[in-house]
């Protein structure tokens, strides 16, 4: 139940999560984010700094940056750009060979 919309007449509705570790980690999470759990500044429980305004800090509006995205999807379809990572990446479980999408995100941004 992580996935639930923002509520709405007192109730909740789920949505279903991502199938994709792609999706998990992106736009689609994102974009769950910032359509259901951002607050606007009366429903707030931030505490500001005496010289903050709400606005200082909500990000809500922020257009998405898909660089990253872009860079791990690449790298999924065609190892060969970052073999090395890749293979560091990549481990066997339950019979299969997996990628690591996290180890892949960290060792593409540092």
């Amino acid at each position: 139940d992580d996935w639930m919309s923002k509520p709405s007449n007192g109730a909740s509705n789920i949505i279903p999560p991502p199938t994709s570790d792609l999706e998990r980690l992106f736009s689609t999470s994102y974009n769950y984010c910032t359509t259901n759990w951002c607050q606007d500044s009366s429903n707030s429980l931030f505490t500001l700094r005496s010289d903050e305004i709400f606005d200082d800090i909500n990000k809500c509006a922020a257009p998405y940056v898909d660089t990253v995205e872009a860079a791990v999807s690449s790298l999924v379809s065609d190892p060969i750009i970052n073999q090395e990572l890749y293979d560091i990446c990549t481990y066997y479980g339950n019979g299969e060979l997996n990628l690591d999408l996290t180890c892949v995100f960290d060792g593409l941004c540092g």
